[in-house]
Order: structure tokens, then sequence, then C-alpha cells
């Protein structure tokens, strides 16, 4: 088992449907995005925001990537790109 399965595939049961690994991979990309920011390069923002304020974003927005609607849309001229 590749190494990032171990940690999606937990995720993606839970979630579960057609989209539950790409649901899986973007609250996932969130929380690792947020704790490299936070926690390597010390950036100002996520340093001085308390960690419940912190907690209650991140959590809403891993939330919608869990169970909401998942757009589809383009910001680019071309063709939208098809959901799985």
């Amino acid at each position: 088992m590749m190494r990032n399965e171990q940690f999606l595939r937990p995720i993606e049961e839970q979630v579960g449907g057609p989209d539950g690994h790409l649901r899986a991979e973007l609250a996932l990309s969130q929380l690792i995005g947020v704790n490299i920011m936070s926690s390597l390069l010390h950036t100002e923002a996520l340093s001085a925001i308390p960690d419940e304020q912190l907690i209650k974003i991140v959590g809403s927005v891993c939330q919608h990537y869990l169970s909401d609607e998942l757009e589809e849309t383009s910001t680019s001229k071309e063709e939208p790109i098809d959901m799985p």
C-alpha cells in the first residue's frame, strides 16, 4: 500500500460514493497545507489565530469537501473538466 493510501483510504471509506477518493484528497490536502503553513513556514496570520478559531474555519472547509456538493466550475476558457 502506498503511503498516501494509509491516510486516504480510511477517509474515502467513511465518505463513500463515486467521488470519495477525490473528497478525501481535497480534505487531506487542506489539513496538510494548513499544517505546513503554520508549523514549517510559521506564517503570521496562522500563527496569530487562536486554535479554536482555526479549527472551526478549517473544519468547515473540510466538511464542505467531504459532504457538500462539489461544483463543476472552470476558471479557464476551456471546457470544464468532468468530475468523476
